[in-house]
């Protein structure tokens, strides 16, 4: 297998980080949304089992977004290298 093969011209890479950045985005709302719904549960139940459930999604979508912002971040830095 050649370089040559594995090497792709600039407008492919720029439209892979178009469609990247795209969807992280989309992944970041559906999270909101997500969240939105987790809020509406914490109000409407006081139970201590389903808060600390409830307590551990959202701690999950706390980190699902910081991944996705570094992934963010690391399409960025690649677009202006």
């Amino acid at each position: 297998m050649s370089a040559t093969k594995d090497r792709k011209h600039i407008d492919e890479l720029h439209f892979d980080h178009r469609l990247w950045t795209n969807e992280l985005k989309f992944y970041r709302d559906e999270l909101k949304i997500f969240n939105h719904r987790l809020e509406d549960l914490a109000k409407a139940n006081s139970v201590v089992e389903v808060t600390s459930r409830i307590e551990q999604f959202q701690n999950q979508i706390i980190r699902q977004n910081e991944v996705i912002d570094e992934l963010l971040h690391k399409i960025n830095g690649h677009e202006h290298q």
